[in-house]
């Protein structure tokens, strides 16, 4: 799954994916201009204890989303693995000021780290 028209302030919040719904609730800018956050439900089940951004993937049962992380000197977010089956979370990489993802191609997880796409990194999943 590529997200070629979505970005941070702007993706779509309610979707179905085969037997997946997955929805955003409460968005809200963490500051003007910023990219959205929000409550994640999958199938009904919010995911507790964190807000998450977008645009998501979604690939092989997990959804693969932003989660925005505030610690004591710093904030932003990391990539946030969803199981949809057990509701699993893990974390990969370190805190990035943005992470904007754009594709998974090759077991690797490409996205970029500013609005304007010019930032490019990668994980390997």
């Amino acid at each position: 799954m590529n997200n070629n028209f979505q970005m941070p302030n702007d993706f779509n919040e309610d979707v179905l994916i085969n037997t997946t719904h997955i929805v955003y609730q409460n968005l809200h800018e963490i500051s003007q201009g910023s990219p959205l956050i929000g409550t994640l439900s999958i199938n009904n089940n919010i995911i507790q204890r964190y807000l998450f951004g977008g645009p998501y993937l979604f690939e092989n049962g997990f959804i693969y989303a932003p989660v925005y992380v505030r610690k004591f000197f710093v904030n932003g977010f990391k990539l946030a693995i969803i199981d949809v089956n057990s509701l699993s979370i893990k974390f990969l990489g370190d805190i990035r000021s943005l992470i904007f993802l754009d594709k998974i191609e090759d077991n690797y997880i490409h996205f970029f780290e500013n609005i304007d796409k010019t930032q490019y990194s990668y994980y390997s999943l």
